[in-house]
């Protein structure tokens, strides 16, 4: 693993506050480079420090992130049944 692969897997701790789908969404609108970083972490709750976190990761390391952060939402539901 790359040390930047890890240090962005490292940081998802505090991106925990997002889900899947709003950092997506996320990703889409810094990518389109229609509004500020500060605009799109206030249209999504999201922190501005989250915002960066994702507009720098390569697409690689967001697919990570990605799945880190549905298997940690799978462990979460099944340990609720």
């Amino acid at each position: 693993m790359g040390k930047t692969l890890k240090t962005a897997l490292q940081n998802i701790n505090y991106m925990a506050e997002i889900d899947v789908a709003t950092a997506r969404r996320i990703r889409k609108a810094v990518e389109s480079g229609k509004k500020t970083q500060k605009e799109i972490a206030e249209k999504y709750g999201a922190s501005v420090s989250t915002v960066r976190k994702i507009a720098k990761m390569s697409a690689k390391e967001f697919e990570e992130y990605i799945a880190k952060k549905k298997e940690k939402a799978r462990k979460a539901k099944k340990g609720k049944k």
